[in-house]
């Protein structure tokens, strides 16, 4: 079963849900060798016989050629399709025109999350003949051991469903780990860091005055980033009006100790 026939009969499965169905997929006519084997791309028993424990048979179409090819050998489907009460063409839209199903078969089709009856299968024989008719014995082992198969299947679907949670919880605790080393260098890191700009400064950073040390910092990288040349030039103006200043002063005195000694 290929991919598009596996996503028909995740659709056929809401159809056709437990308890009142036992749906299977891929089931011969026979288990042994005695007659040609037919094989039906899935098999549906009701189980209540209130409804008859009816059987329902269905064959997947995805390509318009597919089922063009099997208009051409009906005879091929209809070996497997006389040992249900109903059979079904489950198609993607379009594949079956109008009036090409032969007489009694119903059409599904994808609508929405599951399947649209376009044309409703007619049982293959009467209600009398229903409740009194004889399953024949192959298929009925064809069924059963598909039943196993199914359940064998199951089993190492869970199984792998198993693994691969415990592969993932142990993925996801090798990441966690790996995360917490990571933080662990991170905020080792980060303290070293801290004791060697302390050292550096003279300044011990702590929880209260970080954001005093930080005001600071950013005032120094402002005027390396401005550039130290202005700051410079205007200490030197400075010290040059000073100079001034103390020459002036110095000449004062000067004239005020010769007008003393007069």
């Amino acid at each position: 079963m290929n991919d598009n026939e596996a996503a028909l009969f995740a659709l056929l499965r809401t159809r056709y849900r437990r308890p009142e169905w036992c749906l299977l997929s891929q089931v011969r006519n026979s288990t042994g060798f005695a007659r040609i084997t037919r094989t039906a791309d899935a098999i549906a028993m009701n189980t209540y016989p209130s409804r008859g424990l009816a059987i329902h048979g269905f064959e997947f179409k995805v390509r318009r050629g597919d089922w063009l090819a099997e208009l051409k050998n009906p005879d091929k489907a209809e070996d497997i399709a006389l040992m249900c009460d109903y059979w079904w063409v489950v198609a993607e839209k379009q594949v079956v025109a109008d009036g090409e199903l032969p007489h009694g078969w119903g059409l599904l089709e994808p609508h929405g999350r599951g399947l649209r009856a376009k044309s409703m299968a007619a049982c293959m024989c009467d209600e009398a003949m229903l409740r009194e008719r004889l399953m024949d014995r192959p298929f009925v082992a064809a069924i059963l051991r598909r039943v196993l198969e199914t359940d064998s299947d199951e089993a190492l679907i869970q199984a792998a469903r198993t693994e691969g949670l415990e592969q993932g919880r142990a993925e996801g605790r090798e990441r966690e780990c790996l995360s917490e080393s990571y933080r662990g260098r991170e905020l080792a890191d980060l303290q070293s860091s801290v004791a060697t700009f302390s050292r550096a400064s003279g300044v011990e950073i702590n929880a209260w005055n970080g954001q005093v040390i930080g005001a600071a910092v950013r005032v120094v990288l402002a005027l390396r980033k401005d550039g130290y040349g202005s700051v410079l030039g205007t200490l030197q103006r400075v010290q040059q009006d000073l100079r001034a200043q103390a020459e002036r002063m110095a000449e004062l005195a000067a004239d005020l100790s010769a007008e003393v000694s007069l």
